[in-house]
């Protein structure tokens, strides 16, 4: 996958071999990012709260102010969701 539109959800890293856990999530197109950052997803829905986080950002870095991510929930596998809805029919 390459960094080919906003949205794209790739891993952090200082150099190759270095992925963790840090990801960051791209809001415009950063193909400069493709074979330097694994791209392992993308934003489903609520890239409006993507943008949101943006605007916080400053040219120094440090954030205007706080921003927590709480309750974000998680998707389910629509695989596993209809398996699991047909068993119960």
């Amino acid at each position: 996958m390459k960094h080919t539109m906003p949205g794209i959800v790739s891993m952090a890293n200082c150099g190759p071999n270095t992925n963790g856990s840090q990801f960051f999530i791209c809001t415009e197109k950063t193909d400069w990012l493709d074979n330097k950052h694994v791209v392992f997803g993308h934003v489903v829905e609520g890239m409006n709260v993507v943008k949101q986080v943006e605007q916080q950002g400053s040219k120094s870095g440090k954030p205007m102010m706080q921003v927590t991510v709480v309750e974000c929930g998680e998707l389910q596998d629509l695989e596993a969701q209809n398996a699991s809805a047909d068993a119960d029919s």
